[in-house]
Formats: C-alpha cells, sequence, structure tokens
C-alpha cells in the first residue's frame, strides 16, 4: 500500500513544479552607472581606508 503513494507523489511534485514555472517580470539588478574618478571629489585618495588600518595595526597590534 505504501509504495503505490510514491507514483501519486512524484506527479503532483512534478505537477507542481511544471505549473508553477518561476519567471522574473523584469531584471533582477538595477542597471549600474557608470563609475570613473571624476565621480569623486578632487583630492581624494584611493586606498586611504587600507593605509589607515595598516597604521592603526601598528599602534594597537
Amino acid at each position: 500500500m505504501a509504495m503505490q503513494k510514491f507514483p501519486l507523489l512524484g506527479l503532483l511534485l512534478l505537477l507542481t513544479f511544471v505549473g508553477s514555472p518561476a519567471t522574473a517580470d523584469g531584471p533582477v539588478c538595477p542597471p549600474s552607472t557608470k563609475l570613473s574618478r571624476a565621480s569623486f571629489p578632487e583630492g581624494f585618495l584611493f586606498g586611504t581606508a587600507t593605509a589607515a588600518y595598516q597604521q592603526v595595526q601598528y599602534k594597537f597590534p
């Protein structure tokens, strides 16, 4: 009797996956804007956070 339930379970799973396809209405990620050095204020130094972390690490081991 228990073996007869497995084909029914398989059929229900198949109908669930086929009957409700997952589709996206639009793009998953919004379009990105271009990033350039002009996006940052004048005089901005790249890598300053890394340098600050290294300096703090030397003071507080």
